[in-house]
């Protein structure tokens, strides 16, 4: 049965819950452990994936117990196992502040913020893809954030209490065939050959990093390969052209063969990047993204490899100095 305000809600251990109000969305709510007052949130399966069996949360579920050590991913307190078939288990999950879309919206990031949420969020990616798994779905509102103050004053309080971690693991899987990631994360390799590896995230972790750092000086925008409207369609069509022209993907060896969209004379190769020099980016930071949206992934470097580059710890006198790619097999 759907949670109700006021149910009490009995952990594997016997930690009692009383449900307070939803969190957005039905099946996701606020709670409090009793007595101590601890806030949580509680998640069941949402009735989409209960009425097929609930293989999204079940994989939630064992998503969080293989990740459990890793400070990268949100984390899971308790579980509330089922009682009954109208009452599905449910995850009892530390609550955040809010998500990194949330803070974005709210005030420009300073760039050593954006560099800690995204190095938070990288280090989640990292322990996924040790597992030989890939996260699929990274976008923002699924990347959860405490300790940002939205305030003017925030942007000089520094990254001490800033933390940033992955939620939402239902769609965590094995490499394999198919289309996922919002439309202007998705890797070419999706777009045009329906490759889904741990370089797929690699590519949507790049365009995140490059979005907080467009909206330093394009606030009110949301960023590279993301300022198309309409339909689903529309949005993938004019997404997939872009990048197919932007990284002359006709003449990559990588998608010889592979049907693309027809090729605009009037774009040439590398044109996002000076794009990109226009709305603010520092030439570091360009150099830095071209290493890391790679068409070809296995070109792209891994999450590991990123953060071992030491780029994520950079200040800004560092930044200005420049980015030179390591030196590394893929």
């Amino acid at each position: 049965m759907p949670i109700n305000e006021g149910d009490e809600l009995i952990g594997e251990h016997g930690k009692k819950y009383l449900a307070v109000s939803p969190l957005g969305q039905s099946n996701v709510w606020t709670a409090v452990e009793t007595p101590n007052n601890k806030v949580v949130v509680v998640k069941e399966p949402d009735a989409n994936d209960a009425s097929r069996g609930m293989p999204s949360f079940q994989n939630e579920m064992v998503m969080h117990e293989l990740l459990k050590d890793s400070s990268g991913i949100r984390q899971q307190l308790d579980r509330i196992p089922s009682t009954g078939p109208r009452d599905p288990p449910m995850l009892v999950l530390e609550i955040t502040a809010t998500t990194l879309w949330g803070a974005r919206t709210q005030r420009p990031f300073t760039l050593e913020e954006v560099k800690k949420t995204t190095k938070d969020a990288l280090i989640g990616l990292r322990d996924v893809h040790a597992q030989g798994l890939v996260y699929a779905d990274l976008k923002m509102q699924n990347v959860m954030v405490d300790g940002f103050d939205g305030s003017s004053a925030g942007s000089k309080a520094g990254t001490e209490d800033l933390h940033a971690s992955l939620g939402d693991l239902g769609i965590v899987s094995e490499p394999m065939k198919g289309t996922v990631q919002p439309v202007s994360y998705r890797a070419p390799e999706v777009y045009f050959k329906k490759d889904i590896t741990p370089k797929a995230d690699i590519w949507g972790w790049g365009l995140i990093y490059c979005h907080l750092l467009e909206a330093r000086k394009r606030f009110e925008h949301t960023g590279l390969y993301d300022e198309t409207s309409g339909s689903l369609a529309k949005r993938e069509n004019a997404t997939s052209h872009a990048i197919a022209n932007d990284y002359g993907l006709h003449s990559n060896l990588s998608y010889s063969g592979v049907p693309l969209p027809q090729n605009d004379a009037a774009k040439h190769a590398g044109d996002q990047w000076e794009l990109l020099r226009r709305r603010g980016l520092e030439e570091g930071e360009v150099n830095f993204l071209r290493w890391v949206l790679k068409a070809d992934p296995l070109q792209r470097p891994s999450a590991t490899q990123i953060l071992e580059s030491g780029w994520l710890d950079k200040t800004d006198a560092e930044v200005a100095q420049g980015f030179q790619p390591p030196r590394q097999a893929y």
